[in-house]
């Protein structure tokens, strides 16, 4: 049951930071076509 709840957990995580990466790559895409 534990170990069930840290994999959701662990999940959950991986999202959160795969939308935060997406969101930074998309600024450093933008910053390097200004430039």
């Amino acid at each position: 049951m534990k170990i069930n709840k840290w994999v959701s957990l662990i999940r959950s995580n991986q999202m959160q930071l795969l939308k935060k990466g997406e969101k930074i790559q998309s600024l450093i895409y933008t910053n390097i076509s200004n430039l």
